[in-house]
């Protein structure tokens, strides 16, 4: 969920810093292209959600 996970980026001498998450940077909004990005991993085989734990 952290919008503010930021990563500097250089390539053929072009300087960018990108942030990613699955919100954006106000916490409120989701970053819909991300989570678009993320769908093709649905159809995974022998995807099992991660287990909350119980306290």
């Amino acid at each position: 969920l952290n919008p503010e996970s930021g990563y500097e980026f250089s390539a053929s001498g072009t300087k960018g810093y990108f942030m990613e998450g699955l919100l954006t940077l106000d916490w409120v909004h989701v970053n819909t292209p991300l989570l678009q990005a993320l769908e093709g991993m649905n159809s995974l085989n022998n995807l099992t959600p991660f287990p909350c734990l119980k306290m």
